[in-house]
């Protein structure tokens, strides 16, 4: 065993995967998604992405979050969250997100590491 190793992985077998899917914008460009596991994470990293989705009420949350407006050339995101054998997926325009920018943030910062 790598010393320090146990304060950097995660120790629990449970998990959760958060993938996040960005298209459109101006140019109307399809990134790769982003994806993560909890459990493969740093600590902090996977109490952020955890804590996010929890605040959220993510498996709640209507599959299409309501356009306040047009939106051309504005970034669409999906974001699946797949949690205890559950899943689910929403769709939401840039200007729409609301608190699941936060997630979605989260995601990209553990990613970054």
């Amino acid at each position: 065993m790598i010393l320090g190793y146990s304060t950097y992985r995660r120790q629990s077998v449970a998990h959760m995967k958060v993938t996040v899917k960005r298209s459109g914008g101006f140019a109307g460009l399809i990134r790769p998604p982003v994806q993560v596991d909890t459990s493969l994470l740093p600590r902090n990293h996977a109490a952020a992405v955890e804590a996010a989705v929890r605040s959220l009420d993510f498996m709640s949350l209507p599959e299409l979050l309501p356009a306040a407006k047009n939106q051309a050339d504005r970034f669409q995101y999906q974001v699946t969250v797949d949690d205890a054998g559950a899943s689910h997926t929403i769709t939401a325009g840039e200007d729409d997100l609301g608190n699941v920018k936060q997630l979605i943030d989260a995601v990209y910062a553990a990613k970054a590491g």
